[in-house]
């Protein structure tokens, strides 16, 4: 059976065109391009003049907004393996295909899923590294194999020389074995992360399959402007999901709790020295914003621990 690119979208027209137009440049072509597009205006047809010459299958789905909800919609509406998912705004150089299934057919079936490197992704500056090494927050390496932190963060490799393992990968270019995508969805409870869905997604995958990052496969991000949150929502969204992340995967224990209050004085720390340098102060209103919501949900989260152990004595 042949492999499928899966592509969600909301307003971002260009992009999806361009995205679509890559996909159909491949070396290897896929059998099947699904677009699940959450949209206020379908530009179906347009996709339909780039796909349609080809033998490739398209799919083009309407659905309501909701990253992680058109993310396992999308993965219902195919049945190929494996699954490949292409941000609407990358576009992938034209070997993408092509080295993602030998990097599949390399790792053998222990390997669930394969994430391509990013041309235009560059590790940070020392001194920001440094920081965030110092304060368990997620960071991009050049070379090393990709980990989960104790603080719900992570490492991640850009410019790895070779495949390499990862703990988690991103979802802007990567693929699943279908039967990785029946095993494990995509989080829609009210309570599950929304921003790192893939984090979330990809390190629960890695408790059961191995995960690859391959230099052999590239893309390139564009970046879309177009950004949906002012910066004092994005960043309170932020944090607040790497917080649920956090809940969700790694344990309850003193080490874990400790590591990410660590994290969080380490941001809040960060986000004050760039105002000073910058002026802009909403980043690190959102920071506080965030801070704020989480120490209410922890303490919600505590409170309804103590609950469940007092009914659970009085029943006894």
């Amino acid at each position: 059976m042949g492999s499928a690119f899966l592509i969600t979208t909301l307003d971002r027209p260009e992009e999806l065109l361009r995205c679509v137009a890559t996909i159909m440049n491949q070396s290897i072509l896929p059998e099947e391009i699904v677009v699940v597009d959450a949209s206020k205006s379908s530009i179906e047809d347009r996709v339909r003049e780039i796909v349609d010459p080809s033998q490739v299958e398209l799919v083009y789905v309407l659905a309501p907004r909701g990253r992680t909800r058109q993310l396992n919609l999308g993965i219902r509406e195919s049945s190929r393996d494996p699954l490949f998912f292409v941000d609407d705004d990358a576009e992938l150089d034209p070997s993408f295909h092509a080295a993602m299934l030998e990097a599949f057919r390399w790792g053998g079936p222990s390997v669930g899923g394969v994430q391509a490197v990013m041309e235009n992704n560059n590790p940070r500056p020392l001194p920001e590294r440094a920081a965030k090494a110092i304060f368990l927050l997620s960071r991009r390496t050049k070379d090393k194999p990709g980990r989960m932190l104790p603080s719900g963060y992570h490492t991640i490799p850009v410019k790895p020389s070779k495949p390499l393992q990862s703990e988690v990968i991103w979802l802007g270019a990567t693929g699943y074995r279908r039967s990785v995508l029946e095993e494990f969805h995509f989080d829609e409870s009210p309570d599950g992360p929304v921003r790192r869905e893939d984090i979330d997604f990809s390190y629960r995958v890695s408790r059961r399959y191995k995960l690859l990052i391959t230099p052999e496969a590239r893309f390139h991000h564009c970046k879309a402007p177009n950004a949906r949150l002012g910066a004092r929502e994005g960043r309170r969204s932020q944090l607040v999901n790497d917080y649920l992340v956090f809940r969700k995967n790694l344990p309850v224990a003193p080490l874990q709790n400790a590591s990410f209050a660590w994290a969080m004085l380490g941001t809040l720390g960060l986000e004050l020295l760039k105002m000073a340098l910058t002026g802009k102060s909403q980043p690190l209103m959102g920071t506080l914003d965030a801070v704020a919501k989480i120490a209410r949900m922890e303490r919600c989260r505590v409170l309804s621990r103590r609950q469940r152990r007092r009914d659970g004595y009085q029943s006894a």
